[in-house]
């Protein structure tokens, strides 16, 4: 056997491991997603609560800021161009995570595992209020607002009548869309540390997400600020978390 043979079998052995690896990973974190999706569609039944917990939350946001975040649906609105790029934006906001922990687990996998767990966290935390305080959005319970998602239906980010039945409408507070805008900054923002950069531009995406999912009709103000408390709590608590059991 020559030494190029020699020196080529670990190599190729090496590959296929971490394309298994890959693999493996792949298949976990989509049946984790199947298994979330297939709960949180199973608790939107609720319509009278949905919408009475929806004038709480109203209520809480004040009627200033929802007379904003109407007027500025409206304006949003009569912009095609705008309205089509929020639109886009809020689909991107539901491909970012598994685009970023594929790549974050391609570029630190010493980071990986500790992002990951903090992905499937806060996103199976969120069934928890999803459960106990469904919360009709303000395209479906508040007057005057429009569906900017629904009327560009881009990237199949919309709920559609004909899918209605199976999706959770009511899955409002928290905004979970900003909680995973928040995961998403954050888990560049190590990868990237940990190679020297300082990419501080990374936290205008969720200031971005939070004010594309208002002028939408898709959330509340108190769901943007609900959603990111999430992020919060649940990325501190598994990062002390993992400092403790790298301790012991």
């Amino acid at each position: 056997m020559s030494a190029s043979t020699a020196v080529s079998v670990p190599r190729t052995v090496g590959a296929k491991q971490r394309v298994a690896a890959a693999l493996g990973e792949a298949s976990a974190v989509t049946a984790l997603l199947a298994v979330f999706t297939w709960i949180q569609n199973r608790l939107g039944t609720n319509t009278a609560a949905a919408h009475a917990n929806a004038d709480a939350v109203a209520r809480l946001d004040g009627s200033e800021i929802l007379g904003w975040e109407v007027s500025a649906n409206t304006w949003l609105a009569g912009i095609p161009w705008l309205a089509a790029l929020s639109a886009l934006l809020y689909s991107v906001v539901l491909f970012a995570p598994p685009a970023v922990l594929a790549w974050a687990w391609w570029r630190d996998r010493a980071a990986y595992g500790r992002l990951r767990t903090m992905l499937v966290t806060l996103t199976f935390a969120s069934l928890i209020p999803f459960a106990l305080f469904p919360v009709a959005p303000p395209r479906l319970h508040v007057p005057g607002t429009v569906d900017i998602v629904e009327r560009y239906r881009l990237l199949g980010s919309s709920t559609t009548p004909t899918t209605e039945s199976a999706a959770n409408l009511f899955a409002a507070t928290p905004s979970l869309h900003v909680a995973w805008a928040c995961w998403v900054a954050y888990a560049v923002w190590v990868v990237l540390r940990r190679r020297g950069f300082r990419p501080y531009a990374v936290w205008s995406f969720p200031v971005v997400a939070a004010a594309d999912v208002v002028v939408t009709a898709n959330h509340y103000l108190l769901d943007v600020f609900s959603g990111g408390l999430l992020a919060l709590l649940t990325i501190a608590g598994v990062g002390a978390g993992h400092r403790w059991l790298a301790r012991i």
